[in-house]
C-alpha cells in the first residue's frame, strides 16, 4: 500500500513539472514587439512639424506629429510622411528590433521648388482635402503652390456626393496642373444608396477623426461595445484586410456604440489585446445617434462607404472574403 502511494505522488508530482515546463515554454514562445516613434522638422526655421499623414508600409497611421507606431514585429518596415503642402513627401526603411523603440527623424526645407495645383469644381464652396487632411485655406478654382511628389486629392461637402474616387498624383517640381473634381447633393440616411451623415469624434489617440477627410477612399465604418463577442471575433480579421488593402485606399474607423461605460482604458485595452491599428473614436453624439438616427440595434453593425460617399452596404459581421469583396465592389461604384 505505502509503494502505490509513493508511486502516485512521484507520479503528480511529475506531472505538475510538466505542466509547469509547458508553461514556461509557451510563454518563451511569445513574440516580443516593438515600435517606431515618428517625428519631423523643418531645419529652414528650426521649427517641430506637428501635423502630417504617417504611413509605415503605406498602412496610414497617424496625421499628427510626432506619432508613436507599437506593437511591431521585428523586421524591416517602409515609413513615409507627407507633411503638409510646403514640404515633399519622404520615405525611409528602417529596422525594427523588439523590444526597443525605433526613432525615425525626417529633416525638412521648405525652400524645395514645388508645384502649382489648381482644383475645379461645380461646387465652389467645397473643402479641399489633400493627403487626407483638410485644407480650409485653399480655393476652388485658385491655383496654390503644393510640394513635388505624390499626394491624394479629394473634395468634400457636407450634403454632396464626390463623383470620383480621390485622385492619386504624381506632381512634378515647377509643373502646373489642373483637376476637376464634381459633386452632387444628396440627401444623408442610413441605408444603402444614401449618403452617410457626416461626422467628428474623439479617437483614443487624443485627437479627432471626420469622416470628411477620408471622402473619396473606401470606408468602414464599424460600431461595437467592449464586450462585444462578435465584435471581438471580427476585429482581427478587419485588421487583417485594412493592412492588405490600406495602399488601395481602404480605411477603418471603429464607432464605440456609446451603450455602455466604455471608457479610454477599454479602449486602450482592446487595441492592446487585438493588436489593433486603426481609428477607435467615442460616440460623444449620445445613444439616439446610433438606434434612432442609423438604426442599430445590434453589434457589431458594419456600413461599407463608398468612394463617393454614399453607404454601399450595410450588414452585421462580416468574414474576410466578404469584406474583400464589398471593397472590391465600392470601388467599382
Amino acid at each position: 500500500m505505502q509503494r502505490v502511494i509513493l508511486t502516485t505522488a512521484v507520479a503528480g508530482l511529475l506531472l505538475l513539472v510538466a505542466l509547469f515546463s509547458a508553461c514556461s515554454i509557451n510563454e518563451s514562445d511569445v513574440e516580443e514587439l516593438g515600435a517606431l516613434k515618428v517625428s519631423a522638422m523643418d531645419t529652414t526655421q528650426g521649427i517641430t512639424l506637428q501635423r502630417g499623414q504617417v504611413l509605415v508600409d503605406n498602412v496610414p497611421s497617424s496625421t499628427r506629429l510626432p506619432v508613436e507606431v507599437g506593437s511591431l514585429p521585428s523586421g524591416q518596415y517602409e515609413v513615409t510622411i507627407k507633411p503638409g503642402l510646403l514640404y515633399p513627401p519622404a520615405t525611409k526603411t528602417v529596422n525594427v528590433d523588439p523590444p526597443e523603440t525605433t526613432f525615425v527623424d525626417f529633416l525638412f526645407s521648405a525652400d524645395t521648388p514645388p508645384s502649382t495645383l489648381t482644383l475645379e469644381s461645380n461646387t465652389p464652396d467645397a473643402m479641399i482635402v489633400i493627403d487626407e487632411q483638410f485644407q480650409p485655406t485653399i480655393e476652388i478654382g485658385v491655383p496654390f503652390l503644393i510640394a513635388a511628389g505624390d499626394h491624394s486629392v479629394s473634395l468634400f461637402k457636407e450634403g454632396h456626393l464626390t463623383n470620383s474616387s480621390r485622385l492619386d498624383l504624381t506632381l512634378l517640381e515647377d509643373e502646373e496642373y489642373t483637376y476637376t473634381i464634381d459633386l452632387t447633393a444628396a440627401e444623408y440616411g442610413n441605408q444603402t444608396g444614401d449618403l452617410f451623415p457626416d461626422f467628428t469624434l474623439p479617437d483614443d489617440w487624443g485627437g479627432e477623426q471626420t469622416l470628411g477627410q477620408y471622402r473619396g477612399d473606401v470606408i468602414l465604418v464599424t460600431f461595437w461595445f467592449y464586450n462585444c463577442t462578435p465584435c471581438r471575433e471580427e476585429f482581427p480579421t478587419i485588421e487583417t484586410v485594412f493592412q492588405e488593402r490600406a495602399a488601395d485606399g481602404f480605411r477603418v474607423l471603429g464607432i464605440n456604440v456609446g451603450w455602455y461605460n466604455d471608457d479610454q482604458a477599454k479602449f486602450e485595452a482592446i487595441r492592446d489585446e487585438l493588436n489593433l491599428s486603426f481609428p477607435l473614436l467615442f460616440n460623444t453624439y449620445g445613444i439616439s445617434w446610433t438606434t434612432d438616427d442609423l438604426l442599430i440595434g445590434t453589434a457589431p453593425t458594419n456600413f461599407i462607404i463608398a468612394p463617393s460617399g454614399k453607404i454601399h452596404s450595410r450588414r452585421g459581421q462580416i468574414t474576410y472574403e466578404s469584406l474583400n469583396d464589398l471593397i472590391d465592389e465600392a470601388l467599382g461604384n
